[in-house]
């Protein structure tokens, strides 16, 4: 097997999950990503949530139970 950088590993699967129909997304910060999970998120499960968003304390809730984060 031929020697092959990280960073052509990482061009050819962002080109093979393109090619998948993928999107290509910037995420310039933590917010940015946890933003963009939530849309994630929600679109996943707009069956389960009605074609309502949720609200922010439903979110605090998932994140905190992803986190491993309990109230108590």
């Amino acid at each position: 097997m031929a020697y092959q950088s990280e960073a052509q590993l990482e061009e050819q699967l962002v080109n093979q999950l393109e090619k998948q129909n993928y999107t290509h997304t910037v995420l310039a910060d933590y917010n940015a990503l946890i933003n963009n999970f939530r849309m994630q998120f929600e679109a996943f499960n707009k069956d389960k949530l009605a074609g309502k968003p949720l609200s922010e304390k439903e979110w605090e809730r998932i994140l905190n139970y992803i986190n491993g984060k309990s109230v108590f």
